[in-house]
């Protein structure tokens, strides 16, 4: 939103140099202008590097969230083994493995809209 914010005042800024007319005095627009560009520049990377770090702690989070999976087999596999308790710990299990499952499903799809928002972002980014 800072972002966002800065861009429009700076159109702003530069908007009001082009309507005026050649070598007329404006202070300090031009001044303006150039801070509102660094700052522009400043918030750019700023963003660039919190995506960055928010796109690594996802790829950690999905590298636990295949654990999870590996352990769920791991368990219906003993279920099966089991013959006396097989049948609720292969419904615990298979429990275990819909919300795995879930979990996965929806840190891949925040990724994906993560890395869209960084393509879709353009130049900048």
């Amino acid at each position: 939103m800072r972002l966002l914010q800065i861009q429009m005042s700076s159109a702003m800024v530069q908007n009001m140099l082009q309507q005026l007319p050649a070598g007329q005095d404006v202070g300090s627009l031009p001044e303006t202008e150039a801070r509102w560009e660094q700052a522009i520049s400043r918030e750019q990377s700023a963003i660039r590097e919190t995506l960055q770090q928010l796109l690594a702690q996802l790829e950690r989070f999905q590298e636990g969230i295949a654990e999870q999976e590996y352990i769920v087999t791991n368990g219906r596999i003993e279920a099966a083994l089991s013959e006396a308790t097989g049948a609720p710990l292969m419904r615990v299990s298979r429990d275990m493995g819909e919300a795995v499952t879930e979990v996965r499903q929806a840190i891949q799809q925040w990724k994906q809209q993560l890395e869209e928002f960084v393509h879709e972002s353009g130049a900048g980014f």
